[in-house]
């Protein structure tokens, strides 16, 4: 067993000698036992953005900083990250994150939303708490993906007595990001606080899960806190990898490997008192006790990639067998098999409409309502396990200039199209992709496209979304399903059918309680013995009957699917008028045509 101590001079010597294969080895194991050891973790990831493996450090980074969103070092090895790969938008805000965080000037193309969060810091250490809220409160506007302005926020209401709405923001920021150790400590405090010490003493045991070293609690709480005790008074793990003769040579082992401890000590490696023993002690001499030959340098770690050493047969059947015990529990129990082709990025889903337009239409109280309907559904759906959300005016600089992006005429259907290709390219560089968009608001807010009629009737054009669900020209392909809430004159409409949206995505994202799941199991028992079979329902031009009907198969008889003409929209049956609800994916509103005939019909496809 090896305690932290040692482990961490052992990591800054394989550093200092330059094997960081080793250090990486170590490290790897030490946070499969204690994966909330940040300092390790960041240890690890400066070594992985040193050997080019860009990607592992980057995810490793963004965990770091989502668990301590003030680890300032963290920012300054993801800005030269991103810097490296090409990313000079977030490479900035990294640093004027670091900067705003040290208390020094930001630096020149900061993000307006950096600058805001670095005038609530320097407010809180100015002992104004209120200008300090205020100023946190402008940066959350900006729905910038890091957890750092909730926590200043948090931290200036506490600072003002505001108990309630601290622990109110620690609530939502743990609700999106659930490792910020910050929000749970708050949360924790708050249950203490309310006598509540069951569910407060079990919040606590999570903070020690996520920060195992007590270095964050013991930051913010002082090194004195009264629950330090939940703590384990050392860390240890089994770490076994052979030792290296360059790091055996830094901590005083042998005296094989050619750097020398004067250059260790150059590389940041004072911190290592202890001395770490190996399997060939040295005599006073500085011989070894033995006549066995001495390794060279490249033979003394075999670790996780020990270079050209080819498979063993037996132990390629061995992968094959558990190769094929996994497919066969994953059959089981009906995993789904991602494809080969598929695009594993994060969806996300996009709300989206003008902020000009929808004052204007409505004015600015009245927007306000939509504005706080939306933020709703946006923190409904990134209670979703597997999605993020977004929401996102076309003309408004504040909610775009997060990913980089300028605003948009409104007015221009083919400018917001090609915004939304933009926001996709922006969200490929985080690791996510637009999973979906809702447009909320008629023609009078976002326009529909106006294409052209492939039809032989008195319509030039047919009013469309198609063209929002691509990156590209091609509109006939759509990459993400669209859906529109077309109100242009009904404000409480809007908003009820956004709340109506957003209540869904919280019960979908709630796990159902047993009595829940008896009663749906209840409903869809007698449902069916009631009301039979669930009925499939088409309805298309025409023009478009065997098309349609070679889709439609999958889901009903083929008599079930209605023409127009002869079927006009007077003459439809009463369950056709229902709405979708369909939670992501939704389906738009075919267009009736003035004498009461369907036109066009489109229903969008999943993207994922």
């Amino acid at each position: 067993m090896m305690d932290r101590r040692e482990l961490l001079s052992l990591i800054y010597a394989a550093r200092a000698s330059g094997k960081h294969a080793f250090a990486r080895a170590l490290a790897t194991d030490w946070l499969a036992e204690w994966p909330g050891d940040h300092q390790v973790s960041f240890l690890t990831a400066e070594l992985e953005f040193k050997d080019g493996l860009h990607q592992h450090a980057l995810t490793r980074l963004q965990a770091i900083l989502e668990a301590d969103p003030e680890f300032t070092e963290a920012y300054d090895v993801l800005a030269d990250l991103l810097q490296a790969e090409g990313d000079a938008e977030g490479a900035r805000a990294a640093r004027a994150c670091s900067a705003a965080l040290r208390g020094t000037p930001l630096p020149a193309g900061a993000p307006t939303w950096v600058v805001s969060l670095a005038g609530a810091i320097r407010a809180i250490s100015e002992g104004s708490p209120e200008t300090a809220a205020a100023s946190a409160r402008e940066a959350i506007l900006s729905d910038p993906d890091t957890p750092l302005p909730v926590l200043i926020a948090a931290r200036a209401h506490q600072l003002l007595g505001e108990q309630e709405t601290a622990v109110t923001l620690a609530q939502s920021g743990a609700d999106r990001w659930p490792r910020t150790v910050g929000f749970r400590l708050l949360i924790a405090q708050s249950h203490l606080a309310a006598s509540d010490p069951a569910q407060g003493v079990a919040a606590l045991h999570e903070v020690v899960s996520l920060d195992p070293t007590g270095r964050l609690t013991a930051r913010l709480l002082g090194h004195d806190h009264p629950y330090r005790g939940l703590w384990p008074r050392k860390l240890s793990a089994p770490l076994n990898h052979p030792m290296p003769a360059e790091v055996a040579s830094i901590v005083g082992a042998n005296r094989i490997g050619g750097t020398s401890v004067a250059a260790a000590n150059d590389a940041q490696t004072e911190t290592m008192a202890a001395k770490i023993p190996a399997t060939d002690q040295e005599t006073s001499q500085g011989e070894p006790e033995h006549d066995l030959p001495v390794p060279e340098p490249w033979e003394a770690f075999k670790g996780p990639d020990p270079g050209d050493v080819p498979p063993d047969e037996a132990d390629e059947q061995i992968l094959e067998q558990i190769r094929a015990e996994f497919d066969r529990v994953a059959s089981r129990v009906r995993a789904r098999r991602r494809r080969p082709d598929e695009d594993r990025r994060i969806p996300a889903y996009v709300v989206l409409s003008s902020r000009t337009r929808l004052s204007q239409l409505f004015g600015e109280d009245r927007f306000a309502r939509i504005d706080e309907a939306v933020i709703a559904l946006v923190e409904a759906v990134r209670s979703r396990p597997g999605w993020v959300a977004y929401r996102l005016y076309v003309d408004d600089p504040e909610t775009l200039s997060p990913f980089g992006l300028q605003p948009a005429d409104p007015g221009n259907a083919w400018q917001v199209k090609l915004r939304l290709a933009d926001l996709d390219r922006a969200l490929a560089r985080r690791g996510e992709m637009v999973g979906a968009v809702l447009i909320v608001g008629g023609h009078k807010i976002i326009p529909f496209h106006m294409l052209p009629n492939p039809t032989d009737d008195d319509d030039e054009a047919i009013p469309s979304d198609n063209p929002y669900t691509t990156t590209d020209e091609n509109y006939f392909a759509p990459e993400w399903p669209v859906g529109r809430l077309p109100s242009d004159d009904d404000v409480d409409l809007i908003v009820r059918m956004l709340r109506s949206a957003a209540d869904h995505h919280w019960q979908t994202a709630s796990p159902p309680g047993p009595v829940a799941r008896l009663r749906s199991w209840f409903q869809r028992l007698f449902g069916r013995l009631l009301t039979g079979s669930p009925h499939a329902l088409g309805y298309t031009a025409s023009i478009w009957r065997k098309a349609s009907l070679a889709v439609f198969r999958a889901i009903g008889e083929p008599q079930s699917m209605l023409t127009s003409p002869p079927t006009k929209a007077d003459s439809l049956p009463a369950h056709a008028m229902r709405p979708c609800a369909s939670p992501i994916t939704t389906c738009m509103a075919w267009r009736m045509r003035r004498n009461g005939s369907a036109s066009a019909i489109h229903c969008a496809t999943k993207r994922r």
